[in-house]
């Protein structure tokens, strides 16, 4: 039986960028375009630049000032003795997104383009440029926890004041029994199937 090469910090953290895309997407109902592990350069490393980006258009082939891009940020820990303060590294996280918005977009663009995706890179492009064309900025930071770690005292704790964009910063929590151990068999068969 071969074993999964990757370690467990590295294995959550790849399961909460599935996770909560799929979250955004299925649940808030936003268009979460996936290409973060296109090229990922650092095997054991997370893709750097926003974590999550989620699109809403009012009118689907037209521009709206009300169309929404969420950015959201999501720190995972779904094993250890006690609960860390990801929810708090995530908002912290989250207040640097507005400077790499512009990168992380451009990143998804081209991704895209290189897919053969180019109605969806002009999807994309349409949040490129606000000044020309308008849009709503939400921003979100999110937190997967293993329910064994789940901490409401660290969670209570988590201050969003420091964001500059607190007002329109949304925060999640997702957690779930033995997530770890979830992960764990997950990259076992998928290991077993390679």
């Amino acid at each position: 039986m071969m074993r999964p090469r990757r370690g467990p910090s590295i294995r959550s953290g790849d399961f909460g960028e599935i996770l909560v895309p799929d979250y955004v997407e299925y649940v808030l109902k936003y268009w979460v375009p996936r290409s973060r592990y296109d090229r990922k350069d650092v095997r054991n490393e997370s893709t750097k630049g926003s974590d999550i980006l989620g699109f809403k258009f009012v009118n689907p082939g037209a521009t709206s000032p009300r169309d929404v891009l969420l950015i959201v940020e999501g720190k995972t820990q779904l094993a250890g003795k006690k609960a860390k303060d990801i929810l708090q590294q995530a908002i912290r996280d989250s207040a640097k997104d507005e400077i790499r918005k512009g990168d992380s977009l451009n990143a998804l663009k081209q991704r895209l383009i290189d897919r053969g995706k180019l109605k969806d890179a002009e999807k994309v492009s349409r949040f490129q440029s606000p000044e020309d064309n308008p849009y709503v900025s939400r921003f979100g930071a999110a937190a997967v926890f293993s329910s064994e770690l789940l901490d409401t005292t660290v969670l209570q704790a988590s201050d969003t004041t420091a964001h500059p964009h607190k007002d329109q910063l949304s925060l999640v929590v997702i957690t779930g029994p033995k997530l770890m151990e979830l992960v764990n068999t997950l990259y076992e068969v998928a290991a077993n199937e390679a």
